[in-house]
């Protein structure tokens, strides 16, 4: 039997609702495409997404099955139709954009109906996060894991079984999503009291993760087990910090290293938010339990994994601020009834204070705003953060039966609340896109300089091969990465050059070793092979032939240059 449809708040506001859904659209629509692709360089991973996508287009298996396919099979589908010379990559960034924008409207159902017209928030606050526009404006995973994940709680909600086709989808873009599965499974099973129908949904929606796993295992090298991989050569380490980081993601508006602010935190947005769990799992039990325990299991297992990437807070970040927005209309609440027994000098006392607070930390983040290198011009970001509180206030505006200066008090205090968390995320995207901006300015370089100086038959060894071959499509062929030598020694690499007829080295510093990550990757890119020619000294077999220094904000040491000459020295 079909679980009957929770009862649902505000349905009277359909078309409001969906003209406000609209306008945050088009608004981030429009704020993405004047900057469109404003990382320059795809991501690292992103390459291996279209190795994957490129052997489905050619109706291949592909060689590695780490990444899993929903995406790679839809940029093969749209590449055809894509400009040249990156149809993938525009492929992966026109569908990232069109699944951020489902997962807005599938947070505008969720919270509609959870929480009447103050739940429109919810897809707001959700859009002016780092990571939507980091991941919405990158060619990764993110925003469709993100799309299948909200999406199996909507249909969770709604009592339909295509709950468990959003959480096959889920599976197979990244592996923790599959914890979806069985978190599905247990509240249907929960409910119903019935065994087989919700299990052989659940296993249907597992068979294609099983089926890929199943296919990397036998038919690639470790495939099937990278993430396994990828722990032991990390040795194991989990990331505790990547639990704060959950929280400090999207909240990040509110977060500093002072311990004030850290005293400020607890009580704007951790008090909230644990008043919105409380309230969800008293009202809606099943539903919120099933929210809550995949938010929690997903962050807990990513930590085990030992992955501290902001990226990987997407698919679980919306699940905080859904709580924190239940709580803080849940508190404004029991503030206005308060409000409703004093005087109205008391209640206008409270607005202006609170407005004038907002108005003070507004302009604090416009003039942080306005000292981070821009994107796109300041005026952009200031008209979106318009536009961002705008709707806020639309959504916020109608006042019921409160009396107007408590109603005011009310929406001033959520706006001191909501400026932060708007203009701090969106901050927070510019630093994320100079940040991996800067710290691939010495790949520019080798770019600029290959472009001059490479000849039809030279070979070239460099870090970072994929950057470069990006680049520089036609170079393609002739640039290798040091993780492709056999050897293991500058002798042996000396050897290797005169044997495959390998003529050109270059190193260029990838930063200090922080973590286990940076640790696994200096062994796995055999980035000690290149610090051979780190100093740019006389290196034995290989004359040097350039040094491109890096601006001075670039922490990075300056790009060595060497041409190959004999095994032995010459």
């Amino acid at each position: 039997m079909k679980s009957p449809r929770p009862p649902t708040r505000g349905d009277g506001e359909t078309a409001p609702g969906w003209l406000w859904l609209a306008a945050l659209c088009a608004a981030v629509l429009a704020y993405w495409a004047i900057q469109y692709q404003p990382f320059v360089l795809p991501n690292n991973d992103y390459h291996s997404f279209e190795r994957v996508a490129r052997s489905f287009a050619e109706l291949e298996l592909p060689s590695s099955f780490k990444r899993m396919p929903v995406l790679p099979a839809l940029m093969a589908l749209l590449a055809p139709w894509m400009p040249e010379p990156h149809p993938y990559l525009h492929a992966a960034l026109v569908w990232n954009q069109l699944f951020s924008l489902g997962v807005l409207v599938g947070l505008f159902l969720l919270g509609r109906r959870t929480l009447g017209r103050a739940g429109w928030l919810l897809p707001l606050l959700f859009a002016t996060t780092t990571q939507f526009h980091a991941n919405g404006l990158q060619p990764l995973v993110e925003p469709s894991l993100g799309f299948f994940v909200v999406w199996a709680f909507v249909l969770q909600g709604r009592g339909s079984p295509w709950q468990y086709a959003a959480a096959f989808g889920a599976a197979l873009s990244r592996y923790e999503a599959a914890l979806l599965i069985p978190v599905l499974f247990l509240a249907e099973w929960s409910e119903r009291r019935e065994l087989w129908p919700p299990l052989w949904k659940a296993a249907l929606a597992t068979s294609g993760l099983l089926l890929w796993a199943g296919a990397g295992a036998l038919l690639s090298s470790g495939g099937g087990s990278s993430y396994y991989e990828l722990m032991s050569g990390m040795g194991f380490e989990p990331a505790p910090g990547f639990f704060v980081r959950s929280l400090k993601e999207p909240f990040a508006g509110w977060y500093t290293g002072q311990w004030i602010w850290r005293v400020v935190f607890a009580g704007v947005v951790l008090l909230p938010l644990l008043a919105g769990v409380v309230v969800g799992l008293r009202e809606r039990k099943r539903e919120m339990l099933s929210v809550l325990g995949f938010g929690v299991l997903c962050v807990a297992t990513i930590v085990v994994f030992g992955i501290n990437k902001a990226r990987y807070v997407y698919p679980t970040e919306w699940i905080w601020l859904f709580f924190w927005l239940w709580g803080a209309i849940q508190l404004g609440g029991w503030v206005k009834q308060e409000l409703e027994k004093r005087p109205a000098a008391l209640a206008w006392g409270a607005a202006g204070f609170a407005a004038l607070l907002a108005l003070g930390s507004l302009l604090f983040w416009l003039r942080k705003m306005s000292g981070e290198p821009q994107t796109s011009s300041l005026g952009v970001e200031l008209a979106f953060v318009a536009c961002a509180l705008g709707l806020a206030l639309a959504a916020l505006w109608p006042r019921g039966s409160a009396r107007p200066a408590v109603h005011a008090a009310f929406v001033a205090g959520f706006g001191l609340a909501l400026v932060p968390l708007i203009s701090g995320g969106l901050v927070g995207k510019q630093r994320a896109v100079h940040k991996i901006a800067y710290a691939n300015w010495s790949a520019y370089r080798v770019a600029d300089w290959l472009g001059e100086h490479l000849q039809p038959d030279d070979r070239v060894v460099l870090l970072p091969r994929t950057h470069i071959q990006y680049l520089l499509p036609r170079a393609r062929p002739q640039l290798r990465s040091y993780s492709q030598l056999e050897a293991e020694d500058a002798d042996a690499m000396r050897a290797e050059f005169l044997e495959k007829g390998l003529t050109v080295a270059v190193f260029t510093d990838r930063g200090p070793l922080r973590n286990p990550s940076h640790h696994y990757y200096y062994r796995e890119k055999k980035t000690y092979l290149a610090e051979v020619f780190e100093s740019g000294a006389p290196v034995p077999g290989f004359r040097h032939v350039g040094t491109l220094t890096l601006p001075p904000h670039i922490d990075r040491k300056p790009v060595q240059i060497y041409r190959f000459t004999d095994a032995a020295g010459g």
